[in-house]
């Protein structure tokens, strides 16, 4: 009776750690997606990709924590959170090998991009660059690249007091090769992507270079997809995944060529004035996680009750045993 007792006694005590465990896991999941959406935040944030309405600026120029108005989508789906990343972002880190004076050393500057029109993400990453820049200089010899992006930009980091190295405050990081765009119509694909974010560029470029800047549209052919927006250590997203805008791949789940960030400003549009637009979006280990969870208390506590019923009804009918050689005293 008491080695059965003890076998059920660790059984319980295993079965519980292990809900325990999973509970765990279930609460991190419900952290990570709290107050997240896709793509795009609460109605009226700006200018519809994350950066206010002074492109990350207050009116007189100081810089702008809208914070309110970026909701990134589930870290679990890094091809989503890679793609948002780098649609909510308007310039980046580009390192190239340097050519000139350090030849072989790495070499880094800042560069504008834009992956696409503000209400819409195409997945390719275009820049507007004169031949005379230093980086471009670079490329011609060697257009091997490194472009990285941090998610500071948004503000959603400093809403959330997160050091730009916190994980949660994610960061981007794709290497490949520049190259400079000839087909004529995906020319006017970047001219849309580029001047609607960035509407200064309008001035840079013109058709017939009279001053010889000899600015032209380049765009990155992607190898190598890096992203750290959560714990756990860097994710490598694949370029498939990455066209994709998911990690997904079932017929039924959203497949995006681009990503419309005006939609879900519509779908916000219909919550109640107070809201700031976000929401819980429970992944489908959260839902299967709750019903384990609720299935396993139930079999723990049942099993609990009949095994205290088993020893109660043993301990009640406890019987004294007599030797068979020993006689009753008469």
């Amino acid at each position: 009776m008491r080695f059965a007792h003890r076998c059920s006694t660790r059984t319980h005590t295993f079965s519980l750690t292990f809900l325990l465990a999973l509970a765990t896991l279930l609460a991190i999941e419900i952290s990570a997606n709290e107050g997240r959406v896709s793509y795009g935040g609460p109605a009226g944030a700006g200018d519809g990709y994350g950066r206010g309405k002074y492109g990350g600026h207050k009116e007189g120029g100081e810089e702008e924590n809208n914070s309110d108005g970026i909701s990134p989508p589930n870290p679990f789906d890094k091809a989503a959170s890679a793609r948002w990343l780098a649609h909510n972002t308007g310039w980046c880190s580009i390192s190239t090998i340097n050519s000139r004076d350090r030849k072989g050393s790495p070499f880094g500057n800042i560069a504008s991009f834009s992956d696409g029109a503000r209400d819409s993400s195409t997945g390719s990453i275009y820049m507007l660059h004169s031949s005379l820049d230093a980086s471009i200089i670079d490329v011609m010899d060697n257009n091997l690249i490194s472009f990285s992006v941090s998610e500071m930009q948004t503000g959603y980091c400093q809403g959330k007091e997160y050091d730009a190295e916190d994980p949660r405050c994610a960061r981007l990081s794709i290497g490949g090769r520049l190259v400079e765009i000839a087909s004529t119509d995906e020319i006017e694909t970047a001219k849309v992507a580029l001047f609607d974010k960035h509407p200064g560029m309008k001035s840079w470029y013109r058709e017939s270079d009279d001053m010889g800047h000899d600015f032209r549209f380049w765009k990155i052919d992607i190898e190598e997809i890096w992203l750290v927006d959560f714990f756990g250590g860097a994710a490598l997203i694949d370029v498939d995944a990455w066209n994709r805008g998911t990690d997904s791949k079932s017929d039924g789940f959203l497949k995006p060529t681009s990503i419309s960030v005006q939609r879900e400003h519509q779908e916000n549009e219909s919550g109640s004035a107070g809201d700031v637009g976000t929401h819980i979006s429970f992944s489908w280990f959260a839902v299967t996680s709750i019903a384990i969870v609720a299935m396993g208390l139930g079999f723990f506590l049942g099993r609990n009750r009949k095994t205290s019923a088993i020893v109660a009804s043993a301990q009640s009918e406890k019987v004294e045993l007599v030797p068979k050689d020993r006689n009753p005293v008469v």
